[in-house]
């Protein structure tokens, strides 16, 4: 029952990160489209939409992931899969998921350790928008 209602939650929280990930898409295409208008029309870029574009792609991508892995709509090699006995193919499953695991705790850890020192050093990203480093490494 606790675990019903933990994996709602769960369900909740990806949807509304999805949600945001997706205004994202739309906002960057809105910027984006601005940019590419003013350069064409009146020969005047948008430095900062470069910038902004890469930022929202990386948040885009970690907002999104856990929705898109609930949903099981990730992208898999079946191919290869789909020939395996059934036996084989849920060890492989769990020797996937395992070693995504501890992929996922070692990124953890070493991007948390990196905005831990960007934050208490203070430093700013080398960009037109001047924001502090942690801010692109908190996602």
């Amino acid at each position: 029952m606790m675990f019903d209602s933990f994996y709602r939650a769960f369900e909740r929280l990806t949807a509304v990160l999805a949600a945001i990930a997706a205004s994202l898409v739309l906002a960057m295409s809105l910027w984006i489209t601005y940019d590419v208008l003013s350069r064409y029309f009146f020969d005047a870029s948008s430095p900062w939409a470069f910038d902004l574009s890469e930022y929202a792609l990386v948040w885009i991508t970690f907002l999104g992931a856990p929705w898109v892995l609930l949903q099981d709509r990730h992208v898999r090699i079946e191919l290869l899969v789909d020939v395996l006995p059934v036996r084989a193919q849920r060890m492989l499953g769990i020797l996937v998921c395992v070693t995504a695991i501890v992929i996922c705790a070692i990124l953890t850890w070493r991007t948390g350790v990196a905005a831990l020192q960007y934050f208490e050093r203070g430093q700013m990203m080398p960009r037109i928008w001047r924001i502090p480093r942690i801010w692109p490494y908190s996602i």
